[in-house]
């Protein structure tokens, strides 16, 4: 969930408009078993966004299994496909490349929890989850002064959030 800033508004139209040729072009091009897994991809990730409603759940992972499975599906048919286009293998190739070099440089994150949680913040610094969990693991670390400045982030943007609320209650005790 975010406001509608300077580059939030375009790159959710760029996304639908994406999503859209994904359905139109196939359909007109006669291939519409792409046409409908696009759609059915796509309408599945919309149900499960909380965009249009809210669901009841944040937990995106377990939300997100049979829209997967429709890309994978899509995805399947044209990686088929591949060897009759050089313009789509030059593409998938940039795609790789750009997906490998983005976790190359998240790798460092990973070492340990603390680190993560720091990077998590400084990657989403709105996220309120990622407030949280850096407060968290920062008074479970044994610097509560530390993790007052997470927390209170966390509660001013979600202050309906009893779990940030308790443990802000903790860091100060």
């Amino acid at each position: 969930v975010a406001p509608l800033t300077s580059w939030v508004l375009p790159a959710a139209v760029a996304i639908v408009a994406l999503w859209v040729a994904a359905i139109v072009v196939p359909w007109r091009r006669g291939r519409r078993d792409l046409a409908w897994l696009a759609f059915a991809a796509g309408a599945a990730f919309g149900v499960t966004a909380n965009v249009f409603f809210p669901i009841g759940t944040i937990f995106a992972e377990r939300v997100a299994y049979l829209p997967l499975a429709f890309a994978c599906v899509l995805a399947g048919a044209e990686l088929a496909a591949i060897p009759k286009r050089p313009v789509a293998v030059a593409a998938l190739a940039v795609a790789c490349v750009t997906g490998a070099s983005r976790t190359w440089v998240r790798a460092g994150d990973y070492r340990d929890l603390a680190t993560l949680t720091e990077a998590t913040v400084e990657a989403s610094p709105r996220s309120v989850k990622a407030l949280f969990n850096a407060g968290r693991t920062r008074l479970r670390t044994g610097r509560p002064a530390a993790a007052i400045e997470p927390l209170e982030r966390a509660v001013a943007l979600l202050p309906d959030y009893p779990r940030a609320w308790a443990t802000l209650a903790d860091a100060y005790e």
